[in-house]
């Protein structure tokens, strides 16, 4: 008796596999769900030590309670960008706060840049300090030996946590930022005339030299002012007054000062 069969009949059967793969994955992904929730439930995802680095006038007390943060709440509800925005607006004088997570730890880093503190405005009997942006940042309870005084003969109204009404404070402001902080400490005061001289700008340093200039290139001219009172120290003159107009520069002695008459320009 002949029996034919067909060459699929001959072939074993098989289960689908792919259905079988399905059958893992949903299992994977349903154990996935249930500790991830888990962990979210558990003290794992608990902020456990918060961290302030890079604070230099501000106290880090004061950095974290602006920040809204706190110990035991939930890691997965901080949101970076909203917590830098708080800090940089209830403090002008940060630049840059830059939020970091560690899940795993629960730690938060809150790691801050400062603006440069140029300095000390005086106004109606009081010290308030100058950031290099312009902005009038807060009356000063002690003193910055480190920092010049700034003073002005104009009429000048200044209001704490906004920018210094002066186009050219604002500009010297800006110059000042710039300067080495070794020059800075070598000033003692930088004045704003009434405008009625060729110099706009007259700076007393704490060694007794007085420096006049217009104000367009103060950073370069405290630069010439340390290697021009080297030349005058080495050639035995006084202090006096130094003065900077355009690119010439060049030296007087206080009047009444009988030891050198004569001028030495640069």
């Amino acid at each position: 008796m002949y029996v034919s069969t067909s060459y699929l009949d001959q072939q074993p059967s098989t289960p689908p596999k792919r259905s079988k793969w399905k059958a893992v994955v949903l299992v994977m992904l349903f154990f996935l769900i249930v500790l991830t929730v888990l962990f979210i439930q558990s003290p794992f995802s608990k902020v456990r030590s918060i961290e302030v680095v890079g604070t230099d006038d501000l106290k880090p007390e004061r950095i974290l309670a602006d920040s809204g943060l706190s110990k035991g709440m939930s890691i997965w509800k901080i949101r970076p960008s909203a917590v830098s925005e708080s800090i940089l607006e209830k403090n002008p004088i940060v630049n840059k706060a830059d939020i970091s997570l560690n899940i795993w730890s629960g730690k938060v880093i809150i790691a801050l840049s400062e603006k440069k503190v140029v300095g000390l405005f005086l106004y109606k009997g009081k010290f308030y300090r100058l950031l290099s942006d312009g902005i009038v940042f807060d009356e000063s309870a002690t003193d910055f030996p480190d920092i010049p005084i700034l003073t002005t003969s104009k009429n000048l109204v200044i209001t704490p946590g906004q920018k210094i009404g002066s186009p050219e404070f604002l500009m010297i402001a800006d110059q000042l930022a710039k300067v080495d902080d070794t020059i800075l400490k070598q000033i003692s005061e930088v004045h704003q005339t009434n405008g009625d001289f060729w110099y706009s700008w007259v700076i007393y340093t704490k060694d007794k030299y007085e420096i006049r200039l217009d104000g367009k290139n103060l950073q370069g001219a405290l630069e010439t002012y340390v290697k021009f009172r080297q030349q005058l120290n080495e050639s035995g003159k006084p202090p006096g007054i130094i003065n900077f107009w355009g690119d010439k520069s060049w030296y007087d002695p206080y009047s009444g000062d009988s030891s050198d008459n004569s001028n030495n320009h640069q």
